[in-house]
């Protein structure tokens, strides 16, 4: 009979191949060691590169902000349950969960004009999210997130040929690792933000750009996200295992609540739609998977011991 090889997971890799380890010090928070680094700056300069030439600039925002923009934007609604709050001088802080709420005060802080638009910020931000100690999992599920974050500020007329853009980046960044992928768009969930119309906009759009590429992809209804739907990508990796890894989510609401604009051809304001967008997911994920996926045997480039 065959013999049949065991499987590792990422923790016992990860330990075996000294890149990463857990400690109940810091529960939910890799500690990366100088091997694991490797894998991530290569990964780092993989995205950046591939942003620099799609025309992003990368911006970097506090991790430790007022609640005050969590709750204008509309996410302490919704999330308060997953924030780490602490008191300073009197003042409710929040250490950051997501990205978006901080690249619009980087956005507002000059006047934009629709000749600067479509703008794209991307950032590779550090996140905090308060997850049950029950349900944390080595790198797949963490409280402390690297999210190669982006938002991309749009009129209405350039939203399909942008998420057209993304469908393409996202497609060829998954190419170089193996994965086949697969689509996802999520649509108005029961509980959501802003008027149905620009749902439908928006929804319709992310469907075009979808056609347009001759994407299949599968309908969720109701999965969207509080404030727009979403194109979710899934990919299966080497072992058949199947993973939801990158997003493009249209959102027209931010701009409403947080006062966003920009001066039309006209010399009027007008709303931008913001596109947010991630490629690996987050950083810790995303390297989880492709440990358990190569088993500890990454190709040349990515391997932090060279022969």
């Amino acid at each position: 009979m065959a013999k049949t090889t065991k499987l590792l997971s990422h923790q016992e890799l990860g330990t075996q191949l000294d890149l990463y380890s857990f400690h109940e010090i810091a529960p939910g928070a890799p500690f990366w060691h100088p091997k694991g680094m490797v894998i991530f700056r290569e990964l780092e300069k993989l995205i950046r590169e591939a942003l620099d030439r799609a025309d992003y600039q990368e911006i970097s925002t506090p991790i430790m902000v007022r609640k005050d923009l969590f709750e204008k934007s509309g996410h302490f609604k919704f999330y308060k349950d997953l924030m780490f709050t602490l008191k300073v001088d009197n003042q409710t802080f929040v250490l950051k969960p997501m990205n978006c709420p901080e690249s619009t005060i980087v956005y507002s802080s000059k006047v934009r004009s629709w000749r600067d638009l479509p703008l794209r910020f991307s950032e590779i931000g550090r996140l905090h999210r308060k997850e049950l100690s029950g349900v944390l999992n080595g790198l797949f599920r963490v409280r402390q997130i690297t999210m190669d974050d982006a938002h991309i500020y749009v009129r209405q007329s350039q939203m399909v040929d942008e998420i057209d853009n993304l469908i393409v980046l996202i497609n060829n960044f998954y190419k170089i690792f193996g994965f086949k992928t697969s689509y996802h768009l999520a649509t108005r969930p029961d509980e959501a933000m802003g008027d149905k119309k620009l749902w439908d906009k928006a929804e319709d759009a992310l469907a075009q750009a979808l056609k347009k590429n001759k994407m299949k992809y599968e309908l969720q209804p109701k999965e969207g996200a509080f404030y727009g739907p979403k194109i979710e990508v899934h990919v299966k990796d080497s072992l058949g295992r199947a993973w939801q890894l990158g997003t493009i989510q249209v959102d027209f609401n931010m701009a409403e609540k947080l006062n966003l604009s920009f001066i039309n051809p006209d010399g009027k304001k007008e709303k931008p739609v913001v596109i947010h967008r991630a490629v690996f997911g987050s950083f810790e994920r995303f390297i989880g998977i492709l440990v358990e996926n190569y088993q500890g045997a990454f190709p040349v480039w990515l391997s932090p011991v060279q022969v």
